[in-house]
């Protein structure tokens, strides 16, 4: 408010805005906010078919970033199919220089086995962590960068001591001014390094620890799905982040085209 005597309101610029999070109990846990945030912000189109559509706004070109969209491609001489596309390729192929897409039913029938696998998986805690632990070296990973820490910290403390040491000395007269700046400067960049240096390897574990909470968010998930006959779209927003596929490429006469599924809560692919 400008002044309480107008009562006259004033837009406050967003980055001058305070945020206090978690001053009330969540209704919904962060991460089903964030996934219907994600929903809302995709463009919808005004439907004009009521074709089937269960990967809406979570398929994506590899090459360009950009969402795939669900067409009718009509066939003179066969039935005709229904094909994800990358329109961005058509509009800016200097971005997206391949055509890239893929068939409905083909790629439902892909990830219907991709899920089934990863059930399977999932029913094992041991095989899906010992995966995960080669694949990413979290444990390892983890130990080393724990142990990095407890040096640096310590490394942090004689800083201090340091510092303090330069004041001492330099009240008492023991270093003259100059010197005593010198030194100050010296250490401070070199305190400024370590912290930079904690700091990373904290967000490195909160990161490695954020995929083992995940991982069990995404087994409770999967459990109310164990015995799925077909896909839903229910069930795959609940699972699935995003799937990105790339281009087809021939190599000696064969076709293949990757498909990778990004997964809810660990935000990556297995």
């Amino acid at each position: 408010m400008e002044n309480y005597k107008i009562k006259k309101r004033v837009r406050v610029p967003s980055e001058r805005h305070i945020i206090v999070c978690n001053t009330h109990e969540a209704i919904i846990s962060r991460s089903d906010y964030q996934r219907v945030q994600e929903l809302i912000s995709a463009k919808r189109r005004i439907r004009k078919n009521n074709f089937e559509n269960l990967f809406k706004s979570i398929i994506f070109c590899k090459t360009c970033g950009y969402r795939l969209h669900l067409a009718e491609v009509v066939r003179p001489k066969r039935e005709n199919e229904l094909m994800y596309k990358c329109a961005h390729h058509f509009t800016h192929r200097d971005q997206c220089p391949n055509n890239n897409s893929i068939n409905y039913e083909q790629l439902k029938e892909v990830i219907t086995q991709r899920i089934r696998s990863f059930f399977q998986l999932m029913k094992n805690d041991n095989d899906l962590f010992v995966m995960l632990e080669n694949r990413l070296a979290i444990d390892n990973i983890s130990k080393k960068l724990e142990h990095e820490l407890v040096k640096l910290e310590a490394q942090k403390e004689s800083f201090i001591k340091m510092i303090s040491k330069v004041y001492q000395d330099s009240v008492l007269g023991k270093i003259d001014e100059v010197t005593a700046d010198r030194l100050l400067h010296d250490y401070k960049v070199e305190q400024s390094g370590v912290d930079n240096k904690v700091k990373e390897i904290k967000k490195q574990l909160e990161k490695s620890q954020n995929i083992i909470n995940g991982l069990s968010k995404l087994k409770e998930e999967v459990n109310k799905y164990l015995d799925f006959e077909e896909l839903t779209h229910e069930m795959v927003n609940a699972l699935i982040s995003k799937i990105v596929i790339e281009h087809k490429k021939k190599e000696n006469g064969i076709k293949t085209q990757e498909i990778n599924i990004v997964w809810r809560f660990i935000d990556m692919s297995i």
